[in-house]
């Protein structure tokens, strides 16, 4: 089967719920002007990374104020964490400096059992910080750790990043930006 197929399959097994609950805490963060922070590893960190693009560019809240939000990593600042403290805290420092309660935390992983992605989701939750998963898989150990979940059940990894990308893509395009010109 071509991976474009396998591909659709998924996209079209993902459960609505899931999809409605991650769009409604995305909605409600740019509403409220929480900040939303988005992380990943690979190609989950540039779905992350469009994720943070698309909002900022096309997120309004019912003020119109732009949506806030920061992708977890810039080449600096993750070297130098990971070179003083281990790869495992790059997120999770920035989200312990940075992130409030009723923020969101946005992980986007494969497995669900990146070190460095599980860590934030757990300080993500000691701070109450709302936690959102675009996961594959089970989830792995980042699953239980997210208060939303859209869990992708394969574990190719193409396959998953590319329903991740299209989950991103619709996302900002649709309820979580409401009012947004495009």
């Amino acid at each position: 089967m071509s991976l474009c197929l396998h591909t659709a399959e998924h996209l079209v097994g993902l459960r609505p719920a899931e999809l409605r609950a991650c769009a409604a805490v995305l909605r409600a963060a740019v509403a409220t002007g929480a900040r939303i922070f988005t992380f990943g590893n690979g190609g989950s960190a540039a779905t992350a990374s469009h994720l943070a693009c698309d909002l900022t560019g096309r997120g309004r809240g019912p003020t119109g104020r732009r949506a806030r939000v920061r992708t977890l990593y810039d080449a600096a600042t993750t070297t130098a964490i990971a070179n003083d403290h281990g790869y495992d805290e790059v997120f999770c420092r920035l989200l312990d400096g940075d992130a409030e309660p009723d923020d969101v935390a946005v992980a986007i992983s494969v497995s669900g059992r990146s070190r460095n992605v599980v860590r934030a989701l757990e300080a993500a939750r000691r701070g109450g910080v709302v936690t959102v998963g675009l996961l594959g898989g089970d989830g792995g150990a980042a699953r239980p750790l997210c208060d939303v979940a859209v869990t992708v059940p394969c574990i190719d990894y193409g396959v998953v990043e590319s329903v991740h990308l299209a989950v991103v893509s619709t996302e900002t395009t649709g309820p979580a930006t409401a009012g947004a010109r495009t």
